[in-house]
């Protein structure tokens, strides 16, 4: 027993469990805090059950690669909380919902693999509660359905029928308008300009 302090004026530095100015060949238990004034190393596995504060750079040397949320050279049990910005190298994968509450911006092709279909505003594989702008061309494999107002300042091609149907159910064209194939309409169809049809009117 020691009831002083204990000083090694050894200068001898460390490598390893057997090197260094004081070697122990079993364990060590401190009550009081410890200070390391260099690296630390430690080769088995350590345990934390308070706060670990780091104020410089914490670097996970490990390359393990990580494909669900309990692989990688990292892996944390709860959740994570970061201050600043997040930059990842490699793919991202959230089996979670991801809700963000700022803009999000894609510089390369974005994909949705979903495959539900959608038969109202509020379904499908992708559902936009606000408006959707498209700077470029728009191509649609299946059924469109627009509720309501159709507007198109350009040329409109139709290569197959064209129905108007619905409670109001009206057709009005104020430019010049060409069909080449069927022209079926359940109600009022008003045309303010000439209207050129290449073949029977039914």
């Amino acid at each position: 027993h020691v009831g002083g302090q204990v000083k090694l004026h050894s200068t001898a530095g460390s490598t390893g469990t057997t090197s260094g100015a004081l070697v122990v060949g079993g364990g060590a238990g401190i009550a009081g805090s410890l200070y390391v004034g260099q690296a630390l190393g430690v080769t088995g596995n350590s345990t934390l059950s308070g706060t670990l504060d780091v104020s410089g750079v914490t670097k996970v040397k490990s390359t393990v690669t990580s494909d669900s949320s309990a692989t990688g050279a990292l892996v944390v049990s709860g959740g994570v909380g970061v201050g600043g910005s997040l930059n990842v190298q490699g793919s991202s994968k959230v089996t979670g919902g991801l809700t963000l509450e700022s803009t999000l911006s894609v510089s390369g092709v974005a994909s949705v693999s979903n495959t539900s279909n959608s038969s109202a505003h509020d379904n499908g594989a992708l559902v936009v509660s606000g408006g959707v702008g498209v700077g470029g061309s728009l191509n649609v494999n299946g059924n469109t359905k627009v509720t309501g107002t159709l507007q198109a300042s350009g040329i409109t091609t139709i290569s197959n029928n064209l129905i108007v149907s619905g409670s109001n159910g009206t057709l009005t064209v104020d430019k010049e308008t060409t069909l080449n194939h069927t022209l079926s309409v359940a109600k009022l169809a008003t045309f303010s300009e000439d209207v050129q049809i290449g073949k029977n009117l039914v």
